[in-house]
């Protein structure tokens, strides 16, 4: 075993890095930012901060890094007991503990592998690196955000090292979560033709949504989805949506969460959708939010040789998840769109033990990864 690897992972886990009203980051970042000046004083750290006590840690040796890790400090909050999700344990070839695997073993990885080209050789053997540690990954990816607002990079390769189990995920479907209101007609429930049911018109928007997003859509991403994850109808009475069963329902509340494999659709093209589907289905929508907008994306397999070549000869088998369109989103997307870059997620598993009580790496993926990440170091310079 790679002891000092399981150490760092272990050192990590170890500090509580989730997000509730007294806990942050902040943490996390105060100790990545002394590891850092510790082990790569030849590189430029850059402390960037996000909100409040929410920091940015960036690390490069070049204004226009070749290759580019984005590594999320923030876990999701402990789902068990707290005490002991914060005291890892290493059972047979499982390191367990908050994070282990999403993702401050794959933190570790990188950060082993990097610290393989040890000081002074820095600037002769490695060129071209960046790290890149946000905040808000699991949350509305303020972090990242940040960074593409304030770096306006072009690498020829950016790493999110998340769990996914030895495999290369190169693409995700994209992800708009907007909120309206269907405008109807109340009437008596005895007469319901005399009104217009905003509820039923809120359906019909949603199933002819469906149908219209999902014309270009782009193979490898699966299908675009529409799924409705809240509707609150009822009659409008002082600002308030009350229930009233005799009563023709002349307001609906509408959230949809769109997953969307076709890159032509965006924030402004859905709103512009239900607003001609409601038209034509003789209702108004009005109040018509966007919470979120983020792009789909697809790095071609031609732009991933290099890494394909690194992997093999670490000995791991080269392989793609296929179903992209089961995954959820990942900060590559972001990445991959800002910088018009090859982005992947690629790290150590299992994957299905992220955000899980019980979490814990497997080790030998764990230093599989860190290996991986080292050749493909060598392959670039």
């Amino acid at each position: 075993m790679d002891q000092q690897l399981i150490t760092l992972t272990k050192r990590l886990v170890s500090i509580p890095s989730y997000v509730d009203a007294q806990n942050s980051e902040k943490m996390l970042e105060n100790y990545l930012f002394k590891y850092l000046k510790r082990n790569f004083a030849r590189l430029k750290i850059y402390r960037k901060k996000v909100e409040k006590d929410r920091f940015n840690l960036i690390c490069s040796n070049s204004s226009n890094p070749t290759l580019v890790f984005i590594c999320h400090m923030d876990t999701v909050r402990p789902s068990g007991n707290k005490t002991s999700m914060l005291k890892p344990r290493v059972v047979g070839n499982k390191l367990y503990g908050l994070g282990s695997v999403d993702m401050k073993g794959g933190i570790a990885a990188t950060l082993e592998a990097l610290r393989w080209f040890q000081a002074p050789a820095w600037n002769q053997k490695v060129k071209g690196i960046a790290l890149i540690f946000d905040c808000d990954e699991e949350y509305y990816f303020k972090g990242v955000k940040k960074v593409l607002n304030e770096f306006k990079w072009k690498p020829k390769l950016a790493i999110c090292p998340e769990p996914t189990d030895l495999k290369i995920i190169n693409g995700c479907r994209g992800l708009i979560e907007i909120t309206f209101d269907v405008i109807g007609k109340t009437a008596h429930a005895g007469s319901p033709k005399s009104g217009v049911n905003a509820i039923e018109k809120a359906v019909s928007i949603v199933k002819a949504l469906r149908k219209e997003i999902s014309e270009n859509d782009i193979k490898e991403l699966g299908k675009s989805t529409v799924n409705l994850s809240s509707l609150n109808g009822g009659r409008l009475q002082d600002k308030k949506i009350t229930v009233q069963a005799n009563a023709v329902p002349d307001i609906a509340r509408v959230l949809l969460d769109i997953r969307t494999a076709n890159p032509t659709i965006c924030a402004n093209t859905a709103k512009k959708l239900i607003a001609s589907i409601a038209k034509r289905l003789g209702v108004q929508c009005q109040k018509i939010k966007v919470t979120l907008d983020y792009k789909p994306y697809l790095a071609s397999k031609k732009e991933l040789t290099l890494f394909e070549e690194a992997t093999n000869k670490t000995g791991v088998k080269v392989e793609y998840v296929e179903d992209l369109g089961s995954k959820g989103f990942y900060e590559a997307s972001l990445v991959s769109n800002a910088w018009q870059c090859p982005a992947i997620s690629f790290g150590p598993g299992p994957a299905k033990m992220a955000h899980k009580n019980g979490e814990y790496v497997d080790i030998r993926s764990l230093q599989c990864t860190k290996e991986v990440f080292k050749t493909l170091i060598k392959l670039l310079q």
